[in-house]
């Protein structure tokens, strides 16, 4: 009989941890950045309010959660911790070490200080999105997950446009990853931030971008058909920032399949 009950509340127990996790996962959802952005408007009888997203991109949550998105997709998870320690470990070589590990100490500090920074730093109205996602994308622990160069470019390509590069393009950003001169899209580089720039600066990034929001804000609850047509009509509008693509998507919400 006490194996039996024992059983009973070891599978409730695994339930219970079930329901957990998929209620963690919802976290991002759409029905949270839906909230918050309610939540921006001063008076839901001022409809202007509702379209004047000012003070959501000051909002901390909100802040917080794009960036916390960006350590899951980039970083592959990694805790905010990691940043820290890491932050640690090159504030030590760059005090205490000599020569080429000094400068190699400082030089990763300063990557790893501006993704620490970015929260705080975008609050304040310093850098934009785009900024905060290129500092994801330009520091040691993005490196070590995508070892080598050549996973570097790839994975700076698929990342910001959504596709590979072309045999070219991937010479070409070998070349900016070796701290060398290269080229793409006709515009030189020297470094790895230089090639993140780039690609930051291309039209395409904006299509990949407005299709990968419109799916990360909305839980992939609307159809290709209506994300695609979407993109299209919010691309004419021209936008320079990633701001302006979250606006867009957030006021113009669409309907389920």
């Amino acid at each position: 009989m006490n194996r039996v009950f024992i059983g009973y509340i070891f599978c409730f127990g695994i339930f219970f941890t079930q329901c957990q996790r998929s209620i963690d996962g919802i976290s991002l959802n759409q029905s949270t950045y839906h909230a918050l952005f309610r939540e921006s408007s001063p008076s839901k009888k001022d409809k202007s309010a509702f379209t004047d997203t000012s003070s959501l991109f000051r909002n901390e949550t909100f802040v917080q959660r794009f960036i916390l998105q960006f350590r899951q997709d980039y970083l592959q998870g990694g805790r905010e911790e990691s940043l820290y320690i890491c932050l640690f470990d090159f504030d030590q070589v760059r005090l205490f070490q000599e020569g080429e590990s000094k400068e190699f100490g400082q030089k990763e500090y300063n990557r790893i200080k501006q993704v620490v920074d970015s929260e705080r730093h975008y609050i304040q109205g310093k850098i934009d999105l785009i900024d905060v996602q290129l500092n994801y994308l330009d520091n040691y622990i993005f490196d070590e997950l995508n070892k080598g160069c050549d996973n570097f470019v790839n994975a700076a390509f698929m990342y910001l446009l959504g596709r590979r590069p072309t045999q070219n393009e991937l010479n070409e950003g070998l070349q900016m990853c070796y701290e060398q001169q290269g080229s793409i899209f006709f515009m030189p580089g020297k470094s790895k931030r230089d090639l993140l720039e780039i690609l930051s600066q291309n039209p395409t990034y904006f299509e990949y971008q407005a299709a990968f929001l419109a799916v990360h804000l909305y839980g992939r609850l609307a159809s290709e058909e209506y994300i695609n047509s979407h993109s299209l009509t919010m691309l004419k509008t021209n936008p320079n920032r990633l701001e302006d693509v979250i606006v867009y998507w957030l006021t113009n919400p669409p309907k389920a399949p």
